[in-house]
């Protein structure tokens, strides 16, 4: 629960008073047949404040986990270094040593 506010002040900081673009993220036509859009109906988005993308700023800092690491590797890298830092979730000695669900919010 700390880790989700902490997570949530974070973003709140990153994103407070300022513009944001977003833009949909298509899946790719080879993911169609599999992920129709039955995400319990979710969208995907990629967000981005100034030059900064918000899934990088928050998987940077420990707060966001990476959905598909072979799709988004670069995602991948930072949650790697997240975890190596011990940053955000990843300070806690029960999470660090597992792998956490995967999900397909991104």
């Amino acid at each position: 629960m700390a880790c989700g506010l902490r997570a949530r002040m974070t973003l709140r900081t990153l994103i407070a008073g300022r513009l944001l673009r977003c833009r949909t993220v298509l899946p790719a036509e080879n993911d169609m047949a599999e992920n129709d859009v039955s995400d319990n109906d979710a969208m995907k988005v990629d967000c981005v404040q100034g030059v900064q993308r918000l899934a990088e700023a928050l998987v940077s800092a420990g707060h966001a986990f990476v959905a598909d690491p072979v799709r988004y590797p670069d995602l991948d890298s930072l949650e790697k270094t997240a975890r190596n830092d011990q940053r955000g979730v990843w300070a806690d000695p029960q999470i660090r040593g597992a792998r956490p669900e995967r999900h397909t919010a991104q």
